[in-house]
């Protein structure tokens, strides 16, 4: 929910006005945003998991699971 937000507000910035300054600082936010963003980000924001729906997803798709996993 924090990565949609951090989206949303650069886009009502880049919205508000649409001069080249205003593009290339929506452009710019975007990519620091992005970079910003840690692999397992990245990933749970592709997947549109949040990090404890993504943890159960990657032990989901395991062949198997320890005891521990399982409980």
């Amino acid at each position: 929910m924090e990565f949609y937000e951090k989206h949303k507000e650069i886009i009502e910035e880049y919205n508000n006005g649409k001069d080249i300054n205003a593009t290339k600082k929506a452009f710019d936010d975007l990519t620091d945003f992005l970079n910003s963003l840690s692999k397992e980000d990245s990933r749970a924001m592709r997947e549109g998991l949040n990090e404890e729906t993504l943890a159960i997803f990657d032990l989901l798709k395991k062949d198997t699971l320890t005891d521990k996993e399982t409980k």
